[in-house]
């Protein structure tokens, strides 16, 4: 393998590792963005529960 092939296959191999990087990079980023929206829909289920909760408890003392 002549010098100039091998440093194209060693700039294939770090454009490739590069590639992994951001491929990593975007794929934390979009799990940290589904775990964001999970938390806020738990929390919104909480907060109707709650509201719930409340609205139930005031009918009953309307109906005491």
């Amino acid at each position: 393998m002549t010098a100039a092939a091998t440093a194209a296959a060693a700039t294939a191999l770090v454009a490739i590792a590069t590639q992994t990087i951001v491929l990593a990079a975007a794929a934390a980023a979009a799990a940290t963005a589904a775990a964001a929206a999970a938390a806020a829909a738990e929390q919104q289920q909480q907060q109707q529960q709650q509201q719930q909760q409340q609205q139930q408890q005031q009918q009953q003392q309307q109906q005491q």
